[in-house]
């Protein structure tokens, strides 16, 4: 493909994906029921993951072997991005941005989410590369690290009674106990990490970087958010594919990832579980790497002090990072991983001073008063939140079926004669998007008629009854009279909390140790956080395609 088409498809392809927000069907009122406000103001419906069987191994023609002159369809699988502590996990991925592919995401790789092996792993998986010893070594390496778990949380069961400087003087003592095979699991965890990557003699490996024509600082287009694409993607990749990193490292490396990928153009981003760091100044990334934490108001003043050094040290660490994995994109396997190793050492004395940061900020907040427990929701009528809830389904199903109705109708081929100019196709191709979305519009108006007004109807039902409700009430928050958008917001912000209290009890316990609980070691929270990550059992973001051609697109 020439550089002309591949940059025509690229624009075609952000053309495709730029599509709005959640569908608003039936027309939104003044208050609308059918969800709770979004803490993300770009928040999409879920979408059902579109899924197929993948084909037999030895008759898929994206197989990539030795001396092959043109590099063939590869895919590979990133995990799903942490969430913030306490965020609702969705039940389902939304639809996937650029770059997937409708591929079945192995059965093996929930159990790995937190692994840095978890992308090439996926790979050899689909591709059937997988050594014939590999997994009886993915067993025992699951078996060690399980055995370290359950020690871990008997242990911290035992802590939970006592004290606090007993607790923290104890599982001091019992992580000096633990630390050596827990080193050894990581550098296990690394091996197979480079191991896979690799791959065995004669066999392709399963790098990212493999078969990929552009690098940072040699794109062919000067277009910025071609460029951010690019960085985010490298960055991305290094945590995962690169050799030389230390865990620490790697774990920052997804951090900065994550920052890259909400500063990208909305249609570029891809699905997105939880809330960005970005929109919630408030919300913080701390430690073990990746993990999320909402400051609580009204610090005090030395602890607030504290929490600014660390985030400053961080950045200044992650930008060092950043700069260094950007600077070696052009470089050869061998001189990118000295590079690499070389940083491993001088930020090693950092990072284990931001942990001892870390352990300090963790005190202070284990001293903070508990915050009050939320106010009781309002008292409505009986079957209120039934009825509240079924709405809420059912228009959530509508809008999924409109936003993916019009997703569908925007996939196009490139309009126009390839005699054409190319900026005369790419406005044929606009308007063509243009009239299909607004005849798929008219037809789902059409063919869901009934179910708009069912929908529209059992809505002012709801709007009389909080209506009713309301009359002769005062809203705590203003004083003044309450009406039924008032009613309203005050029963779905106690909806929320309640809802908030019960996940960070019941899903997010092992989350809220690893990354609060002091007295634990570095390697400690890193085992028990993956543990949170798989118990929380996140959906699994479809394959992507492995980057190739001149740009950071899949080829069309």
């Amino acid at each position: 493909m020439n550089l002309a088409a591949k940059a025509s498809a690229a624009f075609v392809c952000c053309l495709m994906l730029a599509i709005p927000g959640r569908a608003q069907w039936p027309p939104q009122s003044a208050w609308d029921p059918s969800s709770p406000p979004s803490t993300d103001p770009n928040a999409l419906p879920p979408i059902p993951p579109i899924s197929s069987e993948f084909p037999p191994s030895g008759n898929w023609p994206g197989r990539s072997f030795p001396g092959q002159s043109n590099p063939s369809l590869r895919v590979t699988f990133f995990p799903p991005t942490a969430p913030i502590y306490g965020a609702a996990i969705a039940d389902r991925q939304p639809n996937p941005g650029f770059n997937h592919l409708p591929v079945v995401t192995p059965e093996t790789l929930p159990d790995y989410v937190n692994e840095f092996f978890y992308p090439a792993l996926g790979t050899r998986i689909v591709e059937d590369t997988l050594p014939k010893n590999f997994p009886a070594r993915l067993d025992s390496f699951a078996d060690a690290r399980t055995a370290l778990l359950d020690d871990l949380k008997e242990q911290l069961r035992l802590a939970a009674a006592a004290d606090a400087a007993t607790s923290e003087r104890d599982l001091r003592t019992f992580a000096v106990f633990q630390q050596p095979r827990l080193v050894a699991l990581e550098k296990e965890a690394e091996s197979i990490r480079d191991t896979i990557v690799r791959g065995a003699f004669l066999q392709p490996n399963a790098d990212w970087n493999e078969i990929r024509e552009w690098r940072l600082g040699k794109l062919p287009q000067k277009n910025p958010a071609i460029t951010a694409l690019a960085e985010y993607q490298v960055i991305r990749a290094a945590a995962y594919f690169s050799k030389g990193f230390s865990p620490e490292q790697r774990g920052l490396l997804r951090e900065i990832a994550m920052e890259l990928r909400d500063k990208l153009p909305r249609s570029l981003r891809g699905p997105s579980p939880t809330p960005a760091v970005a929109r919630d100044p408030a919300t913080m990334f701390f430690s073990p790497e990746t993990s999320r934490l909402h400051l609580p108001p009204k610090l005090p003043a030395d602890l607030a002090t504290k929490i600014g050094a660390y985030n400053h040290d961080k950045d200044e660490v992650k930008s060092e990072l950043r700069d260094t994995v950007v600077a070696q994109d052009r470089a050869s396997f061998a001189d990118r991983t000295r590079s690499f190793e070389a940083l491993a050492d001088r930020q090693a004395p950092r990072l284990t001073a931001l942990a001892a940061l870390a352990e300090d900020i963790r005190r202070g907040l284990a001293l903070l008063p508990k915050p009050p427990p939320p106010a009781a929701p309002p008292d409505l009528p009986p079957g209120f939140a039934e009825q509240l809830d079924a709405y809420r389904r059912d228009k959530l199903a509508l809008d999924t079926e409109h936003r993916l109705r019009l997703v569908s109708a925007s996939h196009t081929a490139l309009a126009g004669s390839p005699d054409l100019p190319l900026p005369a196709r790419i406005r044929l191709t606009a308007t063509a998007v243009q009239e299909a979305r607004k005849q798929a519009e008219a037809d789902f108006q059409t063919a869901n008629a009934e179910r708009t007004v069912d929908l529209q109807q059992r809505a002012a039902k709801m709007r009389q009854i909080l209506e009713a409700s309301a009359a002769g009430r005062t809203d705590p928050a203003t004083g003044k009279p309450m009406d039924s958008a008032a009613l309203m917001r005050a029963f779905n912000a106690a909806e929320q909390q309640f809802e908030k209290i019960g996940r960070e009890k019941a899903l997010y316990h092992d989350y809220r140790v690893a990354m609060l609980l002091p007295g634990l070691s570095p390697e400690q929270r890193r085992l028990l956080f993956g543990a949170a990550l798989v118990a929380l059992a996140q959906p699994l973001p479809d394959a992507e395609r492995m980057p190739a051609g001149l740009l950071p697109y899949p080829d069309f």
